[in-house]
């Protein structure tokens, strides 16, 4: 069983986990090429509005609003539609 302690870290952990997974993929789609090869020189890529979103959660310490994130990005997820599809998180 977790502790309060715990407890509290683990929506810290989740979001730092999608902020990665967010941040990975626009750097993915901005630094490959059409052919799947990765380009020779690195190409500037903008960090997501949604990882920004939860970036600023974590600053105010604001879980409410980090796990409604959370759940529109899992709708998405299960409507199949990709998170970074849908720039506007709030």
């Amino acid at each position: 069983m977790k502790t309060v302690g715990e407890k509290d870290h683990a929506w810290r952990a989740k979001a730092n986990e999608i902020i990665g997974t967010l941040c990975r993929e626009s750097y993915l789609a901005a630094n490959t090429t059409k052919s799947g090869k990765r380009r020779k020189r690195h190409v500037p890529y903008s960090v997501p509005v949604t990882a920004k979103a939860l970036v600023e959660c974590l600053n105010k310490n604001d879980e409410v609003r980090a796990k409604n994130i959370f759940l529109k990005l899992n709708e998405r997820e299960v409507n199949g539609t990709p998170a970074t599809a849908f720039p506007e998180i709030e």
